[in-house]
């Protein structure tokens, strides 16, 4: 494959090179099973219950399964489930490495998300509402719910209070890769919706489209060969929240996200109403935040107390 994208010989046809990438996602984690023996096995089985269903799912396209696809087909059922499969196995892994719930962690995980949703996917966003085929909007809504939530549960990690082995950076590069993935396959269906044909020889659209999905393929099956994976999600850690002002940032940015993105492409009620909400779990965010902090400083208070009457 990358023979015919340096000659420019890349094409929209799904050969039989690029069908033994797609598995082998499947064959690394069975691998890195078999190599490191981790103890939280679940983990690992249900990232390559996702990784086969991504396999099954590019199998029935090379061999054309069914002939006449429909909207949705078989084919989308075994994608939705890989999506759906790779989350579990990574809320799996923040069950593992928290002790407790973390509200403040999932508040910035939403908005995140849903920042990241409004720039990923914001013209299928604003051409789904126009578009009257109920099957299709059903299937481009759960895509978009699947591919998300996948993202969500890689973020939430990453606000995990626990330091990140190399494993985890795999992910995290398979996530950036997919959303490039994402972005590029929204962009090629607004083209689509418009009525135009995506150029699949373009340089930009072999960069974008094809370089980050296989890379994609790659860097899911690296993660569970790599020598951290055995405790990956291993262990907890209680430690309390800490304040981040680069995480802090992050999450401010994320919030502008979906108003950026309504200013660009005009008014849209969805884009709008992502903004809205992001503002709201921003303010209750904040306001957890400084509930929290009294609470502390009110246990540290009556310590205090205690401490002093004792010496009296």
């Amino acid at each position: 494959m990358t023979f015919d994208i340096v000659t420019g010989r890349v094409d929209n046809k799904f050969d039989f090179s690029t069908y033994l990438i797609t598995w082998m996602p499947a064959l690394g984690t069975c691998l890195g099973i078999l190599m490191w023996r981790p103890k939280h096995i679940g983990v690992w089985l249900l990232w390559l219950a996702g990784t086969v269903s991504f396999g099954i799912g590019n199998t029935l396209s090379y061999f054309g399964i069914p002939e006449e696809v429909t909207t949705p087909s078989i084919r989308d059922v075994f994608y939705l489930a890989g999506w759906l499969y790779l989350a579990l196995a990574v809320v799996l892994v923040t069950a593992h490495r928290e002790d407790r719930r973390d509200p403040i962690a999932g508040l910035s995980t939403a908005i995140i998300t849903l920042g990241l949703t409004s720039l990923i996917f914001a013209n299928v966003i604003v051409d789904l509402s126009s578009n009257e085929d109920g099957l299709f909007v059903a299937q481009q809504v759960a895509y978009i719910v699947l591919q998300m939530v996948f993202v969500a549960s890689v973020v939430r990690l990453w606000l995990a209070s626990q330091r990140h082995t190399g494993t985890f950076w795999l992910v995290a590069a398979l996530t950036v890769t997919q959303m490039i993935s994402f972005f590029t396959e929204s962009e090629m269906q607004a083209v689509y919706q418009s009525g135009g044909e995506p150029e699949f020889g373009s340089a930009w659209f072999i960069v974008l489209r094809y370089i980050p999905t296989f890379l994609g393929y790659i860097l899911a099956g690296m993660a569970p060969m790599h020598c951290t994976m055995w405790r990956f999600g291993r262990y907890r850690d209680a430690s309390a929240w800490k304040w981040n002002w680069k995480r802090e940032l992050i999450i401010i940015g994320f919030m502008f996200a979906p108003i950026f993105t309504t200013l660009y492409h005009g008014p849209a009620t969805t884009l709008r109403v992502l903004a809205w909400i992001c503002v709201f779990l921003v303010i209750v965010r904040y306001w957890l935040i400084g509930y929290l902090i009294f609470l502390a400083n009110q246990v540290a208070l009556a310590e205090a107390r205690k401490e002093v009457n004792g010496a009296n």
